[in-house]
């Protein structure tokens, strides 16, 4: 990747993240509970498989399933992964 496409990507990484930690600050409205109190395997498959899947069948107007979506993000990382500056 690009100098601009790398930072880019950890501005919007930056800033999703942000919006998830929401989710564990108790003065947040969308507050789902104390970390410790969390199931963390559920929690990181809903955030690393179907919230990504579901977004981008809500912004683009597909409807694929959870499998096709990783092997889209997976095509990602291997264009990302080969290119340089």
């Amino acid at each position: 990747m690009k100098s601009e496409e790398i930072k880019k990507v950890a501005e919007y990484a930056a800033n999703i993240n942000n919006v998830v930690c929401d989710l564990f600050d108790k003065d947040s409205t969308r507050y789902i509970g104390d970390v410790e109190d969390v199931d963390l395997t559920l929690f990181f498959h809903a955030y690393a498989n179907f919230a990504p899947c579901h977004l981008y069948n809500k912004l683009t107007g597909s409807d694929i399933a959870l499998l096709d979506f990783n092997h889209f993000a997976n095509k990602l990382v291997c264009q990302y992964s080969k290119k340089s500056d």
